[in-house]
């Protein structure tokens, strides 16, 4: 019997009143006792079951420590498989793989040597090496890259938006109210830090396949 089958057994040797004699009961609450003493889970689950039952938090610290195991490389690995969680999305790296695709070689190049890595989630040990790995092997083999990191992630971009926005005239950065009446939420004011939506450059077509160069000599 473990430790979670003894506390049911407990639970239904109260309710089932006096159908145990006197004698077993003592021995009961002996066996538990020497549980208590020597058993630090029974303990534990111990506390924990009376606590719940009188509404008072356990006095035991163990209850409070929380075992993490996998869940430490888990949870970052989510920024590069977001399918771990049944989001189905892109990761970083198949973001910056599907962004570079958009544009031509000579583009490619001047964008792989610009790659900026800001925000909380920078401050996790690994991250910026984890990218740089990931970023050579999505390029051609030896190609030149650079992967930069904010000097302050979790602040950089709130530092960012703070000088412009005490730079900025606000009516040239921000939404009047008239605006919002007029246009609704979805609207945004165009200025000079917005994110402006470009077209990317067409594709060269693919040459038609020439059928006489798949005719062979038998």
């Amino acid at each position: 019997m473990n430790d979670e089958d003894w506390l049911v057994y407990r639970e239904i040797n109260k309710e089932a009143g006096d159908s145990d004699s006197e004698e077993e009961r003592m021995q009961l609450d002996e066996i538990e006792g020497l549980l208590l003493k020597y058993d630090a889970p029974f303990r534990k689950e111990y506390e924990k079951t009376q606590a719940l039952a009188s509404g008072a938090p356990p006095k035991s610290p163990e209850f409070y420590r929380l075992e993490v195991g996998v869940e430490r490389f888990r949870v970052p690995e989510i920024l590069f498989q977001p399918s771990l969680v049944g989001v189905d999305q892109m990761g970083i790296m198949e973001t910056i793989e599907y962004m570079m695709r958009e544009y031509p070689e000579d583009v490619q190049k001047r964008l792989a040597m610009n790659v900026f890595v800001t925000g909380g989630p920078a401050n996790l040990p690994g991250m910026d090496e984890r990218i740089r790995r990931d970023l050579g092997s999505c390029l051609p083999f030896d190609s030149p890259f650079r992967v930069s990191v904010a000097g302050n992630p979790s602040l950089d971009a709130w530092i960012g938006a703070a000088d412009w926005a005490a730079s900025t005239p606000l009516d040239q950065g921000f939404l009047s109210r008239k605006d919002y009446l007029e246009h609704g939420r979805d609207y945004f004011k165009d200025h000079k830090l917005s994110n402006k939506y470009a077209v990317p450059p067409p594709k060269p077509p693919t040459p038609a396949p020439n059928p006489e160069a798949k005719k062979g000599k038998f």
